[in-house]
């Protein structure tokens, strides 16, 4: 892996378009994820976790591509 991450815009469009409880509560668990490589899942409720994987996904598809 070099290192890099890609969170498009389309990501952040997403992320912002959540309310603000579900947003912080993302944001914090794809720091988690992304910065300190660890899995953020224990945090978060079965809602989160699903939007949290979709989201991650995106941010996966978009790395990919560049």
């Amino acid at each position: 892996m070099n290192g890099n991450i890609v969170i498009s815009q389309h990501v952040i469009n997403t992320i912002q378009a959540l309310p603000e409880s579900e947003r912080y509560s993302i944001t914090q668990a794809l720091a988690c994820d992304l910065i300190l490589g660890q899995d953020p899942c224990d945090t978060l409720s079965p809602f989160q976790s699903m939007i949290y994987s979709i989201i991650r996904y995106y941010v996966n598809k978009d790395t990919q591509r560049s």
